[in-house]
C-alpha cells in the first residue's frame, strides 16, 4: 500500500507542468529513493546513477543518501564502492587531495574487511592521482600493490590496468627499459586472452616509447600493429588516435604528404564520433603540418578551428597551444600585430594553467618516509645491540663459573660469546650501512630538489620572461612597420630589437645551461658534445669530446649528475688551469660508465687539503657519493690534471 501511495504521488509530479523542467536523471534517482524497496540492489543503482553526474551539490546529496542507506544495511562493500566513485569524481575535477581522502577512506575498509579485489581498485585509484601530481615514485609504490593483489587473484584485466599504469609512469620518468618490460608483459597478457582491443593499447603504448627514445622506424612500425588491431576490434575511437600517431611521426620524417592523409583520416572519424576533444587535436596536428609546409593560410584556418573548439570544452592547454600556433603563422606572415594579439592570449592561458597548477606537492613524502623507515630499522638493531652486549656480560659471568665445574663448559661458553660478539658485529655493520643509505636518501633527496628548481626556473625563464620579450620584439617591429618613422627614430627601433635579440639569445643559453633541452631529447652523449662546442672560442683551450661504447640512454637522474660533473670539471680547467688543451672521455660499458675530464694546465698538489675541500670538489664528491660512485684525482703542479668518475649501472639503459 506505500509502495502504491508512492506511485501515486510520483504520477502527480510528473505530470505537473511545475517541474516539467527537472533534469531527467534527477527523476531517476528520486524514484529510485522513493520506490525501490532498501536492498543491496538500491544501493548498487544509486551508485550507478552517481557516477554519470557531475554537479557537486547533487553528488553530495546523492552520497549522504547513499552512505546512510549502505551502513544500515550492514553492506559494506557498497559502501567501499561509494566511497571509490566519489573519489574518481573528485578526481576527474582535479580535486586531488578530496579524492585522496575518499579512496583511502575506500581502502581502510578494503583492509580491515579483507576484501582484496576492492582494495586493489582503490589503490589504482590512488596511484591515478597520484600520477596526476606528478608523484611518480609513490603511484608506482601503490599500482605495484594492486599488481601483487591482482596477480594473486589471477585478475588477468586487472593486472594488464596494473602493468599498463606502470609503464606510462616510467615513460614518463624517461625510464624506457623498464616501460618496455611492463607494456610487453601486459601484451603477452592480452594475446593470451586474445583481446584486440587491450593488444592494440599495448602496441600503442611500446610505440610512444620508441617515439619518447626518437626511434621513429620502431614507434611507426607498433604505432601501425595497434592500428591493425583497433580495425580487428572496431573501435574507432583507437583508429583515429592511430592515424595521429602515425601522421606525427611522419612530420618528424618530415614525410608531409603521408602526415596529411592520416590527420586527415583521423579528423574524419573523429567529426563522425563527435568527439570535441579529438577533433580539437586532430586540427591542431594538421595546423602544425601546414605552418611545417609554410601554407599559414591553411595553418590559420585549422589553428582559428582547434582554438574555438577549445574554447568550448574549457581545455585550457589545447587554447594555449592553439593561440601560440596563429601567433607563429601571423608572424611568419610579417602581421606583426595579429602576431602579438594571439601570442597575449597564449600567455594568458599559460599563466592559468600555472596557477592552477599550484596544488600542494607530496615531493618530500617518499623521502621523509624512506627516511623514517631507515630510522625505525636503526632503532630496532639499536635494541638489539644492547640486548646483545647484555647477554655477552651473562655469558662471560658463566663463563668464570663453569671454569670452576669442566673445562669443556668453559669452551663450550667461550665458544657461545665469539658467535654473539660476532651477530653483535654485524648488526653494527648494518647499522652502519644504514646511516650511509640514509645520508644518500637525504643527499638524493636534496639533488633532485636542485635539479626540479633548475627545470622549473628554466622553463619560467623560457617561457614566462621570453614570451614577454617576444611580445616586446613584435610590437616594435610592428610599430616600425605601421607607423611613419623617421631614418634617425628608424636606427633606433633597429638598436632597440638588436638589444632584444640579443637578450633573447643570452635568456635562451642560460635556461639551457640550467637544463638542456639536448640533454632531456636526446641523452648524455649529445649534451656533452654541444656543451664542449659551446666553450670554443679563438685564443681558448683546444676541447674535445670522445665517446667510447654502445650507443645508449642512461636513466634520467644518472645523465643528470654525470653531466652536471662534467660541466664543473670542464669550466674548473677552462677559468683555473691555463691549460692549451682539455679532453674529455664518457666510455660506457655493459655494467659501468667512466667520466674523465684531462687537461696539460698548471696541474696541484692532490696533498692540499684547500684544493681538495674547494666548493666546486665538494658538491662533486656529494654527486658522486649519492650514487655509490668512485672519483679519483691525479694531478702534479707543472703536470696537468686528470679526474675521474665511475658508476656502477644495473640495467637502466634503454638501447637505441
Amino acid at each position: 500500500m506505500k509502495i502504491a501511495s508512492r506511485l501515486i504521488v510520483l504520477c502527480f509530479i510528473f505530470g505537473s507542468s511545475a517541474f516539467a523542467s527537472i533534469d531527467k536523471q534527477r527523476i531517476a534517482v528520486d524514484s529510485t529513493i522513493l520506490v525501490m524497496p532498501e536492498s543491496n540492489h538500491k544501493v548498487d543503482s544509486l551508485l550507478g546513477f552517481l557516477s554519470a553526474i557531475k554537479d557537486t551539490t547533487e553528488v553530495r546529496r546523492i552520497f549522504n543518501v547513499t552512505l546512510n542507506l549502505a551502513e544500515r544495511l550492514n553492506y559494506t562493500e557498497g559502501v567501499i564502492r561509494l566511497y571509490d566513485v566519489v573519489g574518481v569524481i573528485h578526481r576527474n575535477l582535479s580535486n586531488y587531495s578530496t579524492a585522496l581522502i575518499y579512496h583511502r577512506k575506500g581502502l581502510e575498509l578494503a583492509e580491515s574487511t579483507g576484501n582484496l579485489k576492492l582494495k586493489m581498485q582503490a589503490l589504482n585509484n590512488i596511484g591515478v592521482v597520484y600520477r596526476r601530481l606528478d608523484e611518480s615514485k609513490l603511484a608506482i609504490d601503490v599500482h605495484m600493490q594492486a599488481l601483487k593483489i591482482a596477480e594473486k587473484l589471477s585478475d588477468l584485466r586487472n593486472t594488464c590496468i596494473s602493468l599498463n599504469s606502470i609503464g606510462n609512469i616510467y615513460v614518463a620518468l624517461g625510464q624506457y627499459q623498464q616501460a618496455l618490460s611492463f607494456f610487453r608483459r601486459a601484451l603477452a597478457i592480452e594475446t593470451q586472452l586474445k583481446n584486440y582491443w587491450g593488444m592494440s593499447i599495448n602496441f600503442q603504448n611500446i610505440g610512444v616509447v620508441f617515439e619518447s627514445g626518437n626511434e621513429l622506424d620502431s614507434a611507426l612500425h607498433y604505432y601501425k600493429k595497434s592500428l591493425e588491431f583497433d580495425i580487428l576490434a572496431k573501435k574507432e575511437s583507437g583508429i583515429a588516435i592511430c592515424y595521429n600517431s602515425i601522421g606525427k611521426i611522419y612530420i618528424k620524417m618530415q614525410k608531409y604528404k603521408e602526415a596529411e592523409n592520416y590527420f586527415q583520416k583521423a579528423l574524419a572519424i573523429n567529426l563522425t564520433i563527435g568527439d570535441k576533444v579529438y577533433i580539437a587535436d586532430s586540427y591542431s596536428n594538421l595546423a602544425h603540418m601546414f605552418l611545417h609546409l609554410g601554407n599559414t593560410g591553411e595553418a590559420i584556418n585549422y589553428y582559428s578551428q582547434s582554438a574555438e573548439i577549445s574554447k568550448q570544452i574549457g581545455s585550457k592547454m589545447r587554447s594555449q597551444e592553439a593561440y601560440q600556433g596563429l601567433s607563429d603563422c601571423y608572424e611568419a606572415k610579417n602581421d606583426y600585430k595579429e602576431a602579438m594579439k594571439y601570442h597575449k592570449l597564449a600567455v594568458l592561458y599559460h599563466d592559468s594553467i600555472r596557477s592552477e597548477y599550484n596544488t600542494k606537492h607530496l615531493a618530500l613524502l617518499q623521502t621523509q618516509y624512506d627516511t623514517e623507515k631507515q630510522k625505525h630499522q636503526i632503532e630496532i638493531l639499536s635494541r638489539e645491540k644492547k640486548t646483545s652486549q647484555l647477554i655477552v656480560a651473562l655469558l662471560s659471568i658463566i663463563t668464570l663459573a663453569g671454569i670452576t665445574v669442566s673445562v669443556f663448559g668453559y669452551r663450550n661458553a667461550n665458544q657461545r660469546r665469539k658467535i654473539d660478539k660476532q651477530a653483535l658485529d654485524l648488526k653494527e655493520q648494518k647499522i652502519r650501512e644504514l646511516e650511509k643509505d640514509q645520508q644518500i636518501i637525504a643527499t638524493h633527496a636534496v639533488l633532485k630538489g636542485e635539479e626540479t628548481e633548475r627545470g622549473r626556473l628554466a622553463r619560467d625563464l623560457h617561457d614566462g620572461l621570453g614570451g614577454l620579450l617576444s611580445g616586446i620584439r613584435l610590437t616594435l617591429s610592428s610599430g616600425k612597420t605601421n607607423y611613419l618613422v623617421s631614418m634617425e627614430n628608424s636606427q633606433v627601433f633597429d638598436n632597440a630589437i638588436t638589444l632584444l635579440d640579443q637578450s633573447i639569445r643570452e635568456l635562451r643559453r642560460v635556461a639551457h645551461n640550467m637544463m638542456p633541452e639536448t640533454l632531456v631529447k636526446y641523452g648524455l652523449k649529445d649534451a656533452l658534445h654541444d656543451f664542449c662546442h659551446s666553450l670554443e672560442v679563438v685564443g681558448g683551450p683546444k676541447i674535445t669530446f670522445s665517446y667510447w661504447g654502445e650507443e645508449a640512454r642512461f636513466d634520467r637522474s644518472l645523465e643528470t649528475t654525470l653531466y652536471r660533473i662534467a660541466m664543473e670539471l670542464i669550466n674548473n680547467s677552462v677559468k683555473h688551469a691555463q691549460a692549451n688543451e682539455i679532453m674529455i672521455q664518457l666510455v660506457k660499458e655493459t655494467r659501468r660508465v667512466y667520466l674523465t675530464v684531462q687537461d696539460d694546465g698548471i696541474g696541484f698538489n692532490c696533498a692540499d687539503t684547500d684544493c681538495l675541500n674547494s666548493s666546486g670538489l665538494r658538491n662533486i664528491r656529494a654527486r658522486v657519493e649519492s650514487f655509490n660512485g668512485r672519483l679519483d684525482i691525479y694531478s702534479k703542479p707543472g703536470e696537468g690534471t686528470e679526474i675521474g668518475v665511475e658508476f656502477k649501472i644495473e640495467n637502466n639503459f634503454f638501447k637505441s
